[in-house]
């Protein structure tokens, strides 16, 4: 249905109103849609919605940031085949830099969508990510006062040291 009726192009436009309640209308969608493995390997990537809400994360629209960082904490999971496209596109560097925001709302997206791009990340990528978060923001950010992001900021020290070989499914699962 999503791609039959080509939702994701009325999403899309929607994106682009210079009417703040469509834009918000229009992310709330997308913000589930992205909730779905299937819609993420297919309309999602092949419609590359990952390009419009990166330039959404320029905006001084705290809300419309807010749902923007919200759908690329799924878009960057591993088995999104857009995640090699954000990390191309500088995904990283702009979400390492909301992590350090006052905002806590947008710390938390932006420490969640790290920690989840780290998940089963090659050496070249947790080197990055290292880089980009910094050691001394990165424990600041395990001692924030708000306990999720602490457990995120954790999980993704977690991941860093967690080896890919790890990430792969038991054998048994992989049949289901």
């Amino acid at each position: 249905v999503i791609r039959d009726v080509r939702m994701v192009d009325h999403i899309l436009t929607s994106m682009g109103s210079s009417q703040k309640g469509e834009v918000i209308a229009s992310l709330r969608c997308l913000q589930s849609l992205t909730r779905s493995v299937q819609q993420i390997r297919t309309v999602l990537h092949d419609n590359a919605v990952w390009n419009p809400l990166l330039q959404m994360l320029q905006t001084s629209d705290k809300e419309v940031m807010v749902l923007a960082v919200t759908c690329l904490c799924n878009l960057v999971l591993d088995f999104s085949p857009s995640k090699q496209a954000l990390i191309q596109h500088n995904a990283l560097e702009i979400l390492s830099e909301y992590c350090h925001t006052p905002d806590s709302t947008i710390r938390i997206n932006a420490v969640w969508a790290v920690m989840s791009l780290s998940y089963c990340s090659n050496e070249s990528l947790r080197e990055r990510i290292v880089a980009s978060l910094g050691v001394s923001q990165l424990l600041k950010r395990i001692e924030d006062p708000i306990g999720l992001i602490r457990q995120k900021a954790i999980g993704i020290v977690r991941n860093l040291f967690t080896a890919v070989s790890s990430c792969s499914l038991p054998a048994q699962w992989s049949r289901c």
